[in-house]
């Protein structure tokens, strides 16, 4: 039998955060080049004393690997069968209105220049990848500096000491709440029980065949939860 690593890591007294549950690692090393990248984002998110990078400027223009989980891992957003040998994802309407959410956030918020890889709502989370381009609140980081595929070779992406503030919005958090906010409100207004859990996961996307293969990743995701 292969070794599933499993790394619990403790939010609050209510909820654990098991990678096993979204890394699938016996089918993900049996695809090319996949089995670094996921063992880098294992990596990085199981050395974080907290869920945010030190000192990382969230305004900085970067692609994001994200996760947001429901309270408890309750499957409100839908249900995985498998219909004629084919892993179908049927979403609540909970689940079809965090797609259309998101898929609006380029809309709502044009002045910060976002585009959106490849998303899946599942039963209990969601993923999906965003990117922040260079735009009017982020330029000033880049006037010594050209853009590089790797955002974390830019000096400037990072603020200069621990006690600095980044920009508390047109930022990553500031779309995050904004996102799970507009989900919490519709759900209250269409009186559906719902709950997110209090934080989200982000991984700093490093390279082009990361952001390929985590794109394969979030594509595979209903089959992965199909078999395990």
């Amino acid at each position: 039998m292969q070794f599933v690593p499993t790394i619990k890591i403790i939010l609050n007294s209510e909820c654990y955060y098991n990678f096993s549950i979204f890394f699938n690692f016996e089918k993900l090393l049996k695809i090319p080049l996949i089995n670094n990248i996921m063992a880098l984002v294992y990596r990085e998110w199981a050395g974080r004393k907290t869920t945010r990078l030190k000192n990382w400027n969230y305004a900085a223009a970067a692609s994001y690997f994200i996760t947001i989980c429901t309270r408890n891992r309750i499957p409100f957003l839908g249900e995985i069968f498998e219909e004629n040998e084919e892993i179908k994802f049927i979403p609540s309407l909970i689940g079809k209105e965090i797609k259309r959410q998101w898929l609006e956030i380029p809309i709502i918020r044009p002045e910060m220049n976002i585009t959106l890889g490849v998303s899946q709502v599942m039963p209990d989370h969601f993923h999906g990848i965003i990117t922040i381009g260079e735009n009017d609140f982020n330029k000033y980081l880049y006037n010594h500096y050209n853009q590089k595929e790797n955002p974390l070779d830019i000096p400037t992406n990072f603020l200069t000491t621990p006690s600095q503030f980044g920009p508390i919005s047109n930022n990553l958090p500031s779309i995050i709440r904004g996102f799970k906010g507009a989900i919490t409100k519709f759900a209250i207004e269409n009186i559906i029980d719902f709950k997110w859990q209090n934080r989200y996961y982000e991984y700093i996307i490093k390279s082009k065949i990361e952001y390929q293969e985590i794109s394969e990743y979030i594509i595979q995701n209903p089959e992965n939860w199909a078999s395990k």
